[in-house]
């Protein structure tokens, strides 16, 4: 069964390995992506943020272009962003269009993906509202050379975007020059809180709550610490920060008897329902959690047999988003687990211990 777990889980890490370098165009540096999320529109100009991300993700690139000029090229998974002047600027691709009434001081918000209707593929260029809009730049990435800056407006026509809009190295990317309190929709959180499905592997230590016990009339003491711990867990996130999480934790024990000093082993596994509530603290979450499942455990050696039971604890924790959709959380829980065999043997394995993951979100 750990066997098991341990290929499905390795398949699950290479295919993530695969989806975080699947975007299609080329993606700028980490630290350009996040200036561009944290930037400010410079005096007397407004940006504009282009940002595809479908559900589930498309390969097909989809030219951008303002005012009639090619901006950028994006896949699903990206964004560009678009300093511009204050007046009427047209977004479009495909043949679809939006238009933006630019004031000076103010972030604006576009979307294009593809849908598929009875069959075929079709555009859609729309635009979001401030809050979501951040949510959908907050789990995409910059294309490479993605920050440009515009220059006229829709109303000068054709001779203002006739030259290419020249590129902004990362050194020069926008700071705050516009007050906060004078441009409500300028002041950005640093990192948009992190919301969806993602897929987790963790590892740790765990040791047993009570060493010593008595299973079929005879004594005999549990190993400290179990050996192999490695969980696998889906977990569903809000924006608000609650998530719902199922999982699956396996791990083994050694047992000592205490007359004839023989012994064997416990494997164990638990399938656990959890409820968890994330603080976002820009690229760090701290968070807590309940968790309810049951557990079962087959011994083998001197004794032979299996038990189970109800399993329920708590997780304190640490996560740290190191990408847009990866982060790594370390976590501390304990679990009470009270397990009975068919002819009522009962063996406690409540664990306590700290769990390291690995989280990728889709």
């Amino acid at each position: 069964m750990h066997g098991h777990l341990m290929r499905h889980t390795l398949f699950l890490l290479a295919a993530c390995g695969a989806l975080v370098g699947c975007a299609g165009v080329p993606l700028a540096p980490s630290d350009t992506d996040r200036a561009a999320k944290q930037a400010l529109p410079p005096a007397g100009q407004a940006l504009i943020f282009v940002v595809r991300n479908e559900r589930p993700g498309r390969s097909e690139p989809a030219p951008i272009a303002i005012n009639g000029r090619i901006a950028g090229t994006l896949s699903s998974g990206t964004y560009l962003l678009l300093s511009v002047a204050p007046g009427l600027h047209e977004i479009a691709s495909m043949g679809q269009a939006t238009l933006v009434a630019a004031s000076a001081g103010r972030n604006y918000f576009v979307r294009f993906d593809l849908r598929e209707h009875d069959g075929r593929l079709q555009p859609r260029v729309s635009a979001l509202g401030y809050a979501e809009g951040r949510k959908q730049v907050g789990q995409t990435r910059l294309i490479q050379d993605g920050y440009r800056r515009v220059a006229g407006t829709l109303a000068d026509g054709q001779s203002a975007a006739a030259v290419p809009a020249p590129d902004v190295p990362a050194a020069a990317m926008p700071t705050p020059s516009v007050p906060a309190a004078a441009s409500p929709q300028a002041a950005v959180a640093p990192v948009a809180p992190r919301s969806g499905v993602s897929l987790s592997v963790s590892m740790g230590n765990l040791a047993v709550a009570q060493a010593g016990q008595t299973v079929a009339s005879v004594p005999m003491v549990l190993a400290g610490n179990a050996k192999g711990v490695l969980g696998l867990e889906a977990e569903y996130r809000t924006a608000a920060g609650m998530a719902l999480g199922v999982e699956i934790l396996n791990y083994r024990m050694d047992y000592t008897q205490l007359s004839g000093a023989s012994g064997g082993a416990v494997d164990a596994t638990s399938y656990l329902g959890s409820l968890r509530y994330y603080l976002q603290l820009g690229r760090f979450a701290p968070f807590a959690g309940f968790l309810l499942g049951s557990t079962q455990a087959d011994f083998s050696g001197a004794l032979q047999g299996t038990v189970s039971g109800p399993t329920f604890g708590g997780a304190l924790g640490l996560e740290w988003q190191f990408l847009d959709r990866a982060a790594l959380a370390v976590e501390y829980r304990g679990l009470y687990a009270s397990l009975k065999s068919k002819n009522g043997e009962k063996v406690d394995l409540g664990t306590g211990g700290t769990l390291l993951g690995l989280r990728y979100w889709f």
